[in-house]
């Protein structure tokens, strides 16, 4: 048997013992589990950037509807025609 031999059957069956204790670590239910709370910190982080996100929108929508009345009524699109500039 050459070197070169003897280092693919060792690879081989390292990787077989590895594929094996992965393979047991799901029968015996400990993968799931760890998967599972993997999940469940996953998903708590993406709440919680999602309600960060809402929270700043609705910031951001109650300061447009605070400045929308303090806008003099000559900015609004409805009394502008189409392609108007409003030059100082």
């Amino acid at each position: 048997m050459t070197n070169n031999q003897y280092e693919f059957i060792t690879t081989l069956q390292y990787r077989i013992k590895n594929l094996q204790a992965q393979v047991d670590a799901f029968k015996t239910g400990s993968k799931y589990q760890q998967m599972e709370v993997q999940y469940k910190s996953m998903l708590h982080t993406e709440e919680c950037r999602i309600h960060k996100l809402e929270f700043e929108l609705s910031k951001a929508h109650a300061q447009t509807i605070d400045v929308r009345p303090k806008v003099p009524s000559f900015y609004t699109k409805g009394q502008l025609g189409a392609g108007t500039c409003i030059s100082s």
